[in-house]
């Protein structure tokens, strides 16, 4: 309440009355509080674009070179060892692209998906790293219907209702996952801001754990905001999903009791189109091999050239090097008749690989060109015959030089 006063005279001059107006100042702190919190947000995605670059980039030598050591011959000690550094890798870059995502909210590229099969990976997964008092079951039907989405979205919207419940469940409990088709009808989407009825995919994540206090139900979502001790919730979890659901352009809903646990429901809209169909993994004796073509490698991080390098050549490529885009724009001149493909990084000094495209385009535009990043939207107003997101797969980098040798699109 903000109150102002005036003091009223008599005809005389002397004081008379004092007269008072008050205001409710509710609603103009709300908006102050949501213009601060704005501006927070907005702080902390340009500080995170900065970040994700140089992170992506530590960890894309690493996770090249455990690939590459995984196919060398070694006991079975030391095979786990190096199959669980690489699965906290990729933890590592998937927390790196969980803040680029709440941070910028970008809209990835989608495809129509099964939910099943993302359900059946994440069944995999918390069987295998979640403690052994946890029971896990997971329920999805022969004729789940597609959904338009993007897999690693969704993936990080399982994978973080998850980890919250392992923590609401301390001393053990039952984790359920679950997806069925739902037909809703405009009574039942009343209850979602703006709901349309339709037909959806529901996703379900209960947990039999402690529950979550009435007081704080309404708070959960909100960015920052964290019931976890210091150090152990950075409060961008839930604040991540709902971004990823309304993006979608679905619904979330979550019941909890103190005592007897949590379910979160999340409605994603049906797809026309059928799934595609699920990525198989090749070994490392089957990954592509090459024919002695010279591939250029343009990147300022010399780790990431040496193992991008050690990766090509192990696979019968021949290749060179550059710390720059001037440096790959002369190695090009001298190579003209033998350079067959173009790696080319993003942000590197003198000039970056998003300016040096045109340049090559020009020099040399028979040739394939890839622009690695560590940021999602990097080169996206350039012609490209594709982009590769670090960290990556040395199987997804050799598939993709062999795509692009061989002449078809990507």
């Amino acid at each position: 309440m903000a109150s102002r006063g005036t003091l009223i005279s008599d005809e005389n001059g002397r004081p008379k009355t004092l007269f008072f107006i008050n205001t409710d100042v509710t609603d103009k702190k709300r908006l102050e509080l949501e213009f601060f919190r704005a501006q927070r947000i907005q702080s902390i995605g340009a500080l995170a674009g900065g970040m994700a670059h140089d992170l992506n980039n530590a960890l894309a030598p690493v996770l090249m070179g455990l690939q590459l050591l995984q196919k060398q011959p070694a006991d079975e000690e030391t095979r786990r060892m190096l199959s669980v550094m690489e699965a906290n890798t990729h933890r590592g870059a998937d927390m790196v692209r969980q803040v680029l995502t709440f941070s910028r909210g970008r809209d990835h590229d989608r495809e129509p998906l099964s939910l099943g099969n993302l359900v059946r990976e994440m069944e995999h997964t918390v069987r295998q790293t979640f403690p052994k008092s946890i029971k896990v079951a997971a329920l999805v039907p022969p004729d789940l219907w597609p959904v338009m989405g993007n897999a690693t979205q969704l993936h990080q919207v399982l994978l973080n209702l998850c980890v919250n419940a392992r923590d609401a469940m301390p001393a053990g409990g039952e984790l359920t996952l679950a997806t069925d088709n739902a037909e809703l009808t405009a009574e039942e989407v009343a209850q979602f801001p703006n709901g349309v009825p339709g037909r959806y995919v529901m996703l379900i994540i209960s947990d039999t754990g402690s529950g979550i206090p009435p007081e704080v139900l309404p708070r959960i979502f909100e960015p920052f905001f964290t019931t976890k001790p210091a150090g152990q919730g950075t409060g961008l979890g839930l604040s991540t999903l709902v971004r990823i659901v309304n993006q979608h352009c679905g619904y979330l809903n979550v019941r909890s009791e103190l005592g007897r646990g949590t379910t979160f429901e999340v409605y994603l809209p049906c797809a026309a189109a059928p799934p595609a169909a699920e990525t198989i993994l090749v070994s490392a004796a089957d990954l592509p091999r090459g024919n002695g073509e010279l591939i250029l490698v343009a990147d300022d991080e010399q780790s990431v050239r040496e193992m991008v390098s050690i990766g090509l050549t192990s696979q019968g490529y021949r290749v060179i090097t550059a710390a720059d885009g001037a440096e790959a724009l002369l190695s090009v001149e001298q190579q003209m008749g033998t350079l067959r493909l173009i790696l080319l990084d993003t942000d590197m000094p003198v000039l970056g690989g998003q300016a040096a495209v045109p340049l090559l385009r020009r020099q040399a535009p028979a040739i394939p060109i890839i622009l690695m990043s560590g940021t999602a939207a990097a080169g996206a107003d350039v012609d490209l015959n594709a982009r590769l997101a670090k960290p990556f797969q040395l199987e997804e980098l050799l598939c993709l030089v062999t795509a692009l040798l061989a002449g078809r699109p990507q």
